[in-house]
Formats: C-alpha cells, structure tokens, sequence
C-alpha cells in the first residue's frame, strides 16, 4: 500500500489486488476510498483469493492513479446491479450492468467492469451502487471489485491535482472601475471571470493570472488588461486620464455657528470646504488651515475666517455682539430642580405642579438633605412652598458665619398652602457668598419634616460653588 509518482516515459503496468489497498476498516482512509457498507468476499478464483463488496444503493469505491489507462477487475454475476462510474470528479459519467458482461449463464471472477485509456496524469475513478438489476430481483444490486490494472501507479485520491481542458473563458461582469488619473494603481474590484470546461461544466473562477505589473500607469491612453486561465487568455480594456488640477477651493457648508458673544471661542463645526478641480468636479478636503487663532474675539463687528488649502483661499464671515449689560439692581429668578450650577445632597425628588416656577421643584422627608448654591451680588430671595407640614430649615452662610432658622408654615397668610412663596431672604456685602439650605428638623408644632425647594431669587449671578 502506498502512493507512487512516476514520469510519463516508460511507464509500467501494475496489477494491485484491492484487498491490498483499501483499510482494515474498509472505510475511506485507505489508498482506495470505500465509502458506506462494504465487506470482502473469499475466494481461491479471485486475485489474492479475497475482494471488496457491498449491496447498498450508493455505497461507493473511489481510487485514483498517474498513468494513461485502467481496468477495474470485478465479478461478473446475475446479481450484480447497475454501477455508475464517475471519472475524474465527472469529467464523464457511465453506466455499467456486470452481468451483461457474462459469456454465458455462469458467474466470471477476473471480468475488466470498466476501462479507460487517458492522457497522462493524475486521474480519479469512483464505482458507485445506482441501482438494482432490471433484469432479475430487486435485491440483485452487488458490486464486487477484486483488483486494479494501471498503466501507471495508484496514488492518493486528491482531485484538486484533476486539470481539466478550458473550452471557453469569459466575463461575467467587468471591474466596477475601468477609468483612471494618471498614477492610480489598478482595482480589479468587481470583476468576475467564469470558466467552461470541455465536459460542459463550468464554474466562478479567481486564480486567474494578469498583466497588471506591466501596464504602465504613468501616461495616459487605453490599456489592454490581460486575464489568463489554463491556456485560454481574454481581454478588456481601461483608460487613463491626465489627472484634474485643484483650480480652486469654496466652503460648501457653513459652520453651525456663526453669531457669537464678544469672549466666545470660534467653532467651525459643521463646516464643509471642497476643492474645485479642472474637470469640473468637486471633493471635500480636510486639511486645510484657517486663521481662527489670529481672530480678535474680544471686539464686537463681523469677523473674516480665511481658509487656505495648496494655495488657493475661501472666506465665510462670523458676528461678534457685546454680552447684553445686566442690571445689578434687577434679580433673576433660578429653578433649583436640574440646575447644575446648584449642589444637591441627601435623598431628594421631583415634584411637578403647575403653580411652581418652571412647573418643577424639589422635595425630601429626610433630615439632613440640603442644597448648597453660590452667587455673586448682593441679595438672594429663597423661594419654596409654605405649607403647614414642613420641618425646620436651616441656612448657612459663607461658611456658617450666619445661621438662620426658617419654619415654611410661618410663613402662611392662611391656613391654606402656597406656592411661590418668599421663605427667607438676605441681603448681603457686595461680593462672592455661598449659602447652604438644610432640612435641619421636625415642624414642632406637628412633627412633619417635609420640604419643597423651588427657585432662588439673586440679585447678582447664579455662579459654580468654588
């Protein structure tokens, strides 16, 4: 058992009994491949006194060989069905009754089933159960193979080494890309080559050859692009170009942004610039400067960003505004709920009510939460709900120089709640103050410790707690 190379020039014949070739398993490991349920048979007529059979419909015996001709050695017998014979993976396909094979009413060990004469190379054969013999029973369907004689050698089944003869190359479609500038390399994307063999069959192929190492991209002018596969070569054609010259360059979108206040940092966000090239076409570029930095942010007027790109410039025009002069004496009212510039500790949630400035505040029942708010000016006006079942408030000022205490039901005009209500309010120095507002304690009079936090009154800025 073994594989065997040999060249064409005197080439030997080798009779291989095939109980020699097959595995101790009689499975498709062995040189020769049986495939489903096969078994051997004893005989002192067979070659080596033993073959393979099996009698199930397509149970399979595969082997191949580098030679020029083959006969398959069977059993000639009545109970034989038909066998298919596939050679070379389908290069061609026969079918073959053993029994007619038969010279008179007796069985014939030693019958050559199948032969074949072929160009010298690799080639497989595959003997395949079809179906029953249509001349007896339907369990007469046996294949028996006894030995092999090669003009040539056994070898490994391996049909990848099967060549087959191309009888026509062709393109089932073209490159996506078949123009170019002058220096671009080639793209074969999209370009599929289909092959028609002489057996009829055919198939996508890609291990195509091509000459695209020497086309010469560096002039302009129809190229002929060279696709080969086996000895069949076809063409297509495509072009180069002189590449367009940038001829200039426009801002095609204009930044998000455009009017500013006098101090704000310029942002071309969503700014677009495209470069204007000679065969009329546009693309966008992104490497271009401008002169943002050299930009005086700190005056009011209309202000002239320049954008240079390889020479060329486009401009887009951006508004400066003086900030709107705030009266000191006016207050400005601050929603505490969401507000970012305003420090919430403890365990707090929303409340929603219509009769709230901006329809939201804050609410706690835990002693202990607070917020913590700075600001610079010179009052601040502490707005929140009055109602009979809030605990005490405490507020602390620039670090706890000042406490007061607050109890939001004092502040009723009625029995009745009210929204909106001034609770506390302090006038102040000039200057930077931070102030802390805490749930400190239980309403005396009931015991309720709930409170509802709802704007800040500043006569001044609202400003980050530092």
């Amino acid at each position: 058992m073994g594989t065997y190379e040999v060249t064409e020039d005197d080439l030997p014949i080798n009779y291989y009994e095939v109980e020699n070739y097959v595995s101790d398993n009689l499975d498709s490991t062995g040189t020769i491949q049986l495939n489903g349920s096969w078994s051997t048979t004893s005989n002192t007529q067979f070659s080596g006194s033993k073959l393979v059979n099996s009698s199930t419909i397509g149970d399979s015996l595969k082997f191949a060989f580098i030679g020029t001709k083959v006969d398959v050695i069977g059993y000639a017998a009545k109970n034989q069905g038909v066998i298919q014979i596939i050679y070379d993976n389908g290069a061609e396909i026969v079918e073959v009754l053993p029994q007619d094979l038969m010279t008179g009413t007796a069985s014939q060990p030693k019958t050559t089933i199948y032969s074949k004469e072929v160009d010298y190379g690799y080639h497989s054969v595959e003997l395949k159960i079809l179906s029953s013999n249509p001349n007896g029973s339907s369990t007469y369907r046996r294949l028996y193979v006894d030995a092999l004689n090669i003009t040539g050698n056994i070898t490994s089944v391996d049909d990848s080494r099967i060549v087959k003869e191309v009888e026509k190359l062709e393109f089932s479609s073209f490159p996506t890309k078949t123009e170019y500038y002058v220096g671009e390399g080639v793209d074969l994307s999209g370009l599929e080559v289909t092959v028609t063999y002489e057996d009829g069959t055919s198939e996508i192929v890609t291990n195509y050859t091509t000459n695209l190492t020497q086309i010469d991209t560096s002039t302009i002018g129809e190229k002929e692009i060279e696709v080969t596969y086996g000895d069949v070569t076809i063409y297509f054609y495509i072009y180069y170009n002189e590449a367009p010259t940038l001829e200039g360059i426009e801002v095609t979108t204009e930044p998000t942004v455009k009017d500013y206040t006098v101090g704000d940092a310029i942002d071309l966000s969503g700014m677009v610039v495209s470069g204007i090239y000679s065969d009329e076409t546009t693309e966008e570029i992104s490497d271009y400067t401008t002169n943002v930095d050299e930009i005086d942010v700190t005056t009011a007027g209309e202000k002239v960003i320049t954008i240079t790109y390889e020479g060329f410039t486009a401009t887009v025009t951006v508004t400066f505004e003086e900030a709107p002069v705030v009266d000191p004496t006016e207050p400005t009212l601050y929603q505490i709920e969401n507000n970012d510039l305003i420090e919430v500790e403890g365990t707090w949630s929303a409340l929603s009510a219509a009769n709230l400035s901006g329809g939201a505040a804050i609410q706690s029942t835990t002693l202990g939460s607070k917020i913590t708010f700075a600001f610079e000016g010179t009052k601040f006006e502490f707005i929140g709900y009055a109602a009979a079942n809030q605990g005490k408030l405490r507020f602390s000022f620039d670090a706890g120089t000042t406490v007061d205490y607050v109890l939001p039901a004092d502040k009723m005009s009625g029995t009745a709640s009210e929204f909106k209500k001034v609770l506390y309010s302090k006038e102040l120095e000039d200057g930077y103050h931070i102030v802390e507002v805490t749930l400190f304690d239980v309403n005396p009079a009931n015991n309720n410790k709930r409170a509802y936090f709802d704007a800040l009154n500043i006569t001044g800025t609202l400003v980050a707690v530092n």
